[in-house]
Formats: C-alpha cells, sequence, structure tokens
C-alpha cells in the first residue's frame, strides 16, 4: 500500500498548503500563457519542492490549457505521461546520481537538442547544490538559462540555496518553499486525516507538526507510524517519540527557581544532547512559561514544549515564587530574556557554555538583588519589587546612547542626519535583501582631467549610473551608497556596493571594468589610481557582517568628530570630507536604498528596524540582521499570502463584495504587529518608548 506522503501528494496548484507565494507566481505564468521560466526552488528536505515541479511541468505542457487556476487537467495525454514517468516533455535529473559533471551535461545537451519547435520541456534538475563540486557546473548552466534554447524552461531544486552560484541564481526566478506555520500544518494534518478516517487532536497534530519541522511529507510519515492501530492523541505522540528532554527541561528548570547552581550544572553536563540545541530549548521554555504562565497568553512556542504537562509548568513557577517571595516574577523574567545575546552560529561550543554558566548564575542570585533593590516609579507596588540588574551595572538605553547635542553644522564634515541615512540604508540593505557591502571604490575626478563643476558631476553620475547598469547586468540587482567628498584638493566618489563573488567570472569582469571605462580620459601615469576598487569581504567575516560595517565606517569617515556620537561608532581616523557647496550633494544611492525605493520595500506595514535611530548602540555591529532577513521574508510572504486570500474571497466587480473586502482588509491591516512585536527567531530590544 502507498505511502500517507504519496497518497496525499498534491496534483493541483489549488492542493499545495502554505506555500501561497509560489503558488501565485507559477501559477500566474500558466494562466497568462503556459509562459516558460527558469525556476529554483529552494527549501528543507521534505517541503515540497519536487510536487511543486511536477504540477508547474504538467501545467506548462498540458493540452487542456486554460485550466482553473493554473492546475494541470491530469486527463491529456501530457500530464498522464508526466504522471507514470513516460513524458518526453518532462525529465528529472538527480545531480548526485552522476558520475561526473561530463555525464550530466552530456544529458543536458541531448535533451535540449531534442526538443520540438512549438512544444514546451520542462529540465528538471533537483539536488542541484551537489553541482557546487565541479567549478564549471554553473558557467555551463549560466550560459543554458541566459540563452535557453525555445520551448525549453530549467527547474533547480536545493535545500542549500548559498551554495548555488550568485551569478546562476540572478538569472533565475527563485521561490522559498517554507516549512509550514503552525495553523496552516493543523488545518493540512486535519485534512489527511478526515480522509483517512483518523481520529486526532489539534494538540497531538501540533506535536506531529513539530516533529516534522513543518514540512508536509515529515509529518505525513509522523501521522502515519502514530495513527497505527491506535487513535492520535498527544499520549500517543509522546509514547512513540519519546520526548525525555521535556522531563530534563522540567528538572532544569526547578533547579534553577530553587537558585540551586550545583544541581543546575549538573543536570545541563549530564544532558546527552548537542549544547546548541540544549541553549535553544532553555530559551524556548523561557518564552513559553512567560507567555502562558505570567502573561496569560495562548501562544505556541513550540509544540512539544507546549504539550508539557501543566503540573510540571506549574512545579516550576511555584519553586520561582517560593524563592523569589514578594518579587515581580513577570519583570524579573523579562530581565532574563532580555540579557540573552543572539546565538549565532559561528559560536563555538565552550562559548556556548560561558553564556549557560552566566545565565545560571543570574538567575541564582537573583533572591540577593530583590532583596537590595527597592520599588521602582509608578509601575510598582512595594511588594512588587522587580529584579534588575544592580544599578551600577544596568544597561539602560539611556546609558547607551550618545547624549547628542546641538552641534553646529560645519560643511567641511559629514552631518549627523547624513550618516544616520547612510548606516540605516546599509542595514535596511541586509534585513530587506539579505545582502552585504563587500566592495569600496574610489572614482578621483582630477585624474580624468576633470577643472570645473560641471565636468566634475557628468563624469561622477555618468560613472554611478554605469556601474549601475553593470551590476544588473553581473548580478541581477544593483546596491550602493555613494559619498563625494574632497581629495587632494578635487572631488572624489567615495562608493561601497554589493558586487560579484570573488571567485566568480563577473568579479573578473568587473575589475576588467574598472581598468578601462574612459581610460583614454584618465591622466597618463595615473591610470590604476583614477578608479581604485577594494574587496573587503571574507566568508568568516560576512557571517557577523564585520566587513560590512567596515565598508559602512569607512564612508562615513568623514563624519564631524564633534559629534557626540562620533566614538560610538568607532569610525576609522577622521578625514576632512570638504566644502562641496550649498548646491552638491553630499550623499546619494542606489535607487533600491532611496527613501522612495525603501518605502516600496515596506508594503504591508513591513517597516524595518533601526538600531541607529532606537539608540539601541549594543545592537549596531552585531549582524542581527541576517537573522531579521529570514524572518522579515517569512512574515511578507505570510501576509502576502493573507492579501491573496481576501482578494479571492471577495471578487472585484460587485460593490457588495468591494466594500467586504475592503472591511476584511481594513481588520487584516489591525491585526499585524509593528516592527517590534513581528514574529522573530532572535531577541530585538525593546521599543524607545518602553524602555526610557
Amino acid at each position: 500500500m502507498e505511502s500517507l506522503a504519496i497518497r496525499h501528494r498534491p496534483k493541483g496548484f489549488e492542493r499545495v498548503a502554505g506555500q501561497g507565494h509560489a503558488v501565485e507566481f507559477l501559477s500566474q505564468l500558466i494562466i497568462e500563457g503556459q509562459i516558460c521560466r527558469n525556476i529554483l526552488l529552494y527549501g528543507a528536505i521534505g517541503s515540497g519542492k519536487t510536487t511543486l515541479a511536477r504540477i508547474y511541468a504538467k501545467a506548462l505542457t498540458c493540452e487542456q490549457q486554460p485550466f482553473p487556476g493554473g492546475s494541470p487537467c491530469l486527463d491529456c495525454k501530457s500530464c498522464r505521461d508526466i504522471g507514470a514517468g513516460e513524458a518526453t516533455n518532462f525529465h528529472e535529473l538527480d545531480a548526485p546520481s552522476y558520475e561526473n559533471f561530463v555525464q550530466l551535461k552530456s544529458k543536458i545537451d541531448s535533451l535540449a537538442l531534442g526538443a520540438s519547435k512549438g512544444w514546451r520541456r520542462v529540465i528538471f534538475i533537483d539536488e542541484a547544490q551537489s553541482l557546487a563540486r565541479y567549478p564549471q557546473s554553473f558557467d555551463y548552466l549560466l550560459k543554458k538559462v541566459e540563452e535557453p534554447n525555445e520551448g525549453i524552461s530549467y527547474c533547480f531544486a536545493t535545500t542549500a540555496f548559498e551554495k548555488i552560484s550568485p551569478a546562476l541564481r540572478s538569472r533565475l526566478h527563485c521561490l522559498e518553499i517554507r516549512p509550514l506555520i503552525l495553523p496552516d500544518c493543523i488545518k493540512y494534518l486535519e485534512r489527511i486525516a478526515e480522509a483517512e478516517n483518523i481520529k486526532t487532536s489539534p494538540d497531538a497534530l501540533a506535536l506531529i507538526a513539530a516533529l516534522g519541522d513543518g514540512q508536509p511529507r515529515n509529518m505525513l510519515h509522523v501521522l502515519e507510524v502514530v495513527s497505527r492501530n491506535a487513535d492520535v492523541t498527544v499520549d500517543r505522540v509522546r509514547q512513540i517519540y519519546n520526548f525525555g528532554y521535556t522531563e530534563i527541561l522540567t528538572r532544569y528548570f526547578i533547579a534553577l527557581g530553587q537558585g540551586d547552581f550545583r544541581r543546575q550544572t549538573e543536570i545541563f553536563f549530564q544532558w546527552n544532547e548537542d549544547a546548541r540545541e540544549k541553549v535553544r530549548l532553555i530559551q524556548v521554555l523561557m518564552l513559553s512559561l512567560y507567555y502562558k504562565e505570567l502573561c496569560g497568553l495562548s501562544l505556541t512556542i513550540d509544540p512539544v514544549i507546549a504539550s508539557m504537562a501543566p503540573s510540571d509548568r506549574a512545579q516550576i513557577i511555584t519553586a520561582f515564587r517560593e524563592r523569589l517571595k514578594e518579587a515581580n516574577l513577570k519583570s524579573f523574567w523579562e530581565g532574563l530574556i532580555q540579557a540573552w545575546p543572539v546565538i549565532t552560529s559561528d559560536l563555538s561550543e565552550e562559548s556556548l557554555f560561558i553564556l549557560i554558566t552566566d545565565f545560571q548564575r543570574r538567575v541564582s542570585a537573583a533572591s540577593e538583588i530583590v532583596e537590595h533593590v527597592p520599588p521602582e516609579g509608578p509601575f510598582f507596588s512595594p511588594t512588587e519589587a522587580a529584579w534588575r540588574p544592580p544599578v551600577d551595572k544596568m544597561t539602560t538605553r539611556q546609558q547607551r546612547r550618545g547624549g547628542r547635542s546641538e552641534v553646529g553644522k560645519d560643511p567641511r564634515y559629514l552631518t549627523y542626519d547624513q550618516v544616520k541615512d547612510l548606516f540605516n540604508a546599509a542595514s535596511f540593505l541586509t534585513q530587506e535583501y539579505g545582502c552585504q557591502f563587500n566592495i569600496r571604490v574610489t572614482v578621483r575626478s582630477r585624474l580624468f582631467g576633470c577643472d570645473t563643476k560641471s565636468e566634475v558631476s557628468k563624469l561622477l553620475s555618468g560613472f554611478a549610473h554605469a556601474f549601475t547598469d553593470r551590476l544588473n547586468k553581473w548580478i541581477g540587482h544593483s546596491h550602493w551608497l555613494c559619498v563625494q567628498e574632497f581629495e587632494d584638493g578635487a572631488v572624489c566618489s567615495r562608493i561601497i556596493a554589493v558586487g560579484p563573488q570573488p571567485d566568480s567570472r563577473e568579479f573578473k569582469m568587473m575589475q576588467k571594468w574598472f581598468s578601462n571605462w574612459r581610460k583614454n580620459e584618465r591622466t597618463a601615469g595615473q591610470e590604476e589610481q583614477a578608479i581604485t576598487a577594494d574587496l573587503t569581504s571574507t566568508q568568516k567575516s560576512a557571517r557577523k557582517m564585520k566587513s560590512h560595517w567596515d565598508s559602512v565606517r569607512w564612508l562615513c569617515a568623514g563624519m564631524n568628530p564633534a559629534e557626540p556620537i562620533y566614538k560610538r561608532l568607532v569610525l576609522p581616523k577622521s578625514r576632512q570630507a570638504g566644502d562641496l557647496g550649498s548646491k552638491r550633494r553630499r550623499h546619494s544611492a542606489s535607487e533600491s536604498l532611496t527613501p522612495s525605493g525603501m518605502a516600496d520595500a515596506m508594503q504591508h506595514e513591513m517597516e524595518p528596524l533601526s538600531a541607529f535611530d532606537d539608540e539601541a548602540w549594543d545592537h549596531l555591529y552585531n549582524g542581527w540582521e541576517l537573522q531579521e532577513f529570514h524572518d522579515r521574508q517569512k512574515e511578507k510572504g505570510q501576509r502576502q499570502a493573507d492579501i491573496h486570500a481576501i482578494s479571492r474571497k471577495y471578487p472585484r466587480g460587485d460593490q457588495e463584495q468591494d466594500e467586504k473586502r475592503k472591511r476584511e482588509y481594513g481588520e487584516l491591516l489591525k491585526s499585524w504587529p509593528d516592527r517590534y512585536r513581528r514574529p522573530r527567531s532572535w531577541y530585538a530590544w525593546h521599543p524607545p518608548d518602553e524602555v526610557d
């Protein structure tokens, strides 16, 4: 008998769960005329990448289109052949199964040449990340994608997006196949259970969703295991999968509540689990207890943690209350959460042990701190003195901020507002696009023989336009910031940009272009100094955004050193930017980083965070934007899917339907949390009005 995953594999776009953004894009291609596009589907194992590729291929070659929703008809010869694995217009190539790239190349060439004129063919390359073993493979595929044979559509699937070359990615429509959010997981599993006559409960399905990491195939495998000869209950799932760590977590947190440092340490180090996973589970339980027990919110952070017995959770809270007596436990808990640093992937196991030891020390010392901290302000009664760090060690926003005072505008330097704009644009770049600046460029007008302001303006604006066009051609997008300064008595442009990767063909093309741009206009003997470019990023520095922020600081080194935040920004040695005159613009940006360009990316109330604006200086350079990028993409996808669902629910053209749609839009808009309270995988700082 076929497995649940095979029996319930979606055959049409309308049956694909939780991937509204990808489904909408692919189905629209079919609806608009079975349009061929080259696609990259990326996501975890079992997320549904292959299923979507097959649906798209069937719909693209379906003989009965147009069909409702762009889905394949499943009845024509083409659809039946693909379903039976006998198609000549859809070919699945498992990249790792080929012994070498020559074999795979030969296969692709034969399929491309064998395509019939006026007929469509989809070449699907699965596990595409394995092609990274062959340096020439991506250059070959790049040419295939850029100059495809008529009617050929290339579709790639990968579990490692970062291993696909940036150049190839820039030529593909990249669609992330995301894990289903918990409500979608439960609806999906309920639908399957109903079709299979399996008795379930929402709590049990939430556990199954957690075990399957929100991936459809994985969840169906778990459902199949736990439903054999039994109803699916929470106890049944826990019995089969033995969540032993919840019992360990209970004992650990009771020891925390009792302030027993020795017992905490014994339990932590006897716990047979990866250190990073142990820290993650501790953080998850902290949040779960905070929301449910202390705030009274029915919010599921992790279904397995949420399934812990109420008596165990009550024991933990009781242990803390008995030790802290009259203290405000909720505020104490908030202090603990705020004290946690961002856990990055490059932290060593030893560093994690240091973090957990410091955490245990803080919790165990809490009763002593509570005794010495008086009630503060009108928010706490005399019996509700919250735990807080000792006053002389507090890191409040008032102490972190630079204490900016009015500084007279000096035309020789960058102003506070100009530097703020540059920092915010640099932070937005990574939050929205996941990119980092990796190239610094200086263009010197004096070495191009420019004597007048008009000549200088024409030269520098010409370079900006030409550089933008080249970046779009090399990597498919253009992101840069520019500051104009005086150097050796003449105006120069200092630019930081997102450029090609150093080991790519495009990077070599860029270097050559820098050397040749208007070469005949350059001062003889100083041609190479007219435009200088430095690569700043390495793989290690990119993980922490170190080189990104080094580049931003380099760009802002012309800030007035009299500004109070000058030292806080840790800028390089100060240099005078020079007086450009009142009519010349000091700084500029690519369209994506201008105020209007950034506003376009903030649709659906997706405003970015700004550590600079909020004066959260301890977060300024710690690389939180990398995690925010992934969280932001998920939230944007969900909001777009919600809007699309309302549009489908209320067709346009009917006044009553239009009113209902507008009303539901308004309710949806009100339900969206603001920038500080959006769902995140990391701990953001508090809004300024909640800290000061």
